[in-house]
């Protein structure tokens, strides 16, 4: 695995495990493993966008032009 350059590493720069299963006839499903070594689960494509987009945090996100 290749650090990440620092073009483009940055403060908000968050490094996580992804793991996701989908085998035929099977249900889909992902295990996230947060820097905090915290382990979220999700069994739809579309929450874990959603936690990727908008993940749980105290601090008010900053306004961008991501996902509407």
């Amino acid at each position: 695995m290749n650090p990440p350059s620092d073009a483009l590493a940055s403060d908000t720069a968050r490094v996580m495990l992804l793991s996701v299963w989908a085998p035929p006839g099977a249900p889909w499903h992902a295990r996230l493993v947060d820097v905090d070594a915290q382990a979220r689960e999700f069994d739809s494509p579309f929450e874990l966008a959603r936690f990727l987009a908008w993940p749980t945090s105290t601090a008010k996100p900053e306004p961008s032009p991501g996902l509407r």
